[in-house]
Parts: structure tokens; sequence; C-alpha cells
């Protein structure tokens, strides 16, 4: 019964949480680079964070976070799409828990 009631506990306080997001972006090299894609991505509905920030000005790359709303999925392809539509930006790598 224990172990039943752990399971159920544990499956429960997983739904409860958001998915976070995290995307690597090719192409930014300033902070319009930043407000451009933050204006695309940050608009999104279903967020409760959105995050934009220059990594790497000499090789060109930023980085985007997303956390959900409790309870639902962060959808990857909506992110990708809303970044590489802000410019001449692509996503190298997508990263979504």
């Amino acid at each position: 019964m224990k172990s039943v009631l752990m399971t159920l506990v544990s499956l429960f306080s997983a739904a409860a949480l958001a998915d976070t997001g995290t995307f690597t972006v090719k192409g930014m090299h300033c902070g319009g680079c930043v407000k451009m894609v933050q204006s695309k991505v940050c608009k999104i509905e279903g967020f409760q964070k959105c995050s934009v920030e220059l990594i790497d000005e000499k090789n060109l790359i930023g980085k985007v976070t997303v956390t959900a709303n409790d309870g639902t999925k962060v959808d990857a392809k909506a992110v990708e799409a809303a970044i590489t539509s802000a410019g001449d930006f692509k996503v190298t790598k997508t990263d979504v828990k």
C-alpha cells in the first residue's frame, strides 16, 4: 500500500511541475538580436518565464530559456519557429525537460 501511495504522489508531483526548454541559438551578436528574439519567443502564450541572452558575442551564440506554466509542456517546434522568424538565427541545440 505504501509503494502505491508513493507512486501516486510521484505522478501527481511530476504533473504539477512545468517543462523547461533551453535553446542554443547561432547568429546572435548584439543586444538588438536579443530584443528581436525576445519579442518573438516571449510573446508565445503559456510561459511563466522567458529569457534571452547573448552568451558568446565572438562566436555569435545566444541562449533562450523558457518555462511553461505548471502542468503544461514546452512546444519546442513553436519556440524554434519563433526564434528563426526573428531574423537570421539558427537553433543549434534544443533541450526540453
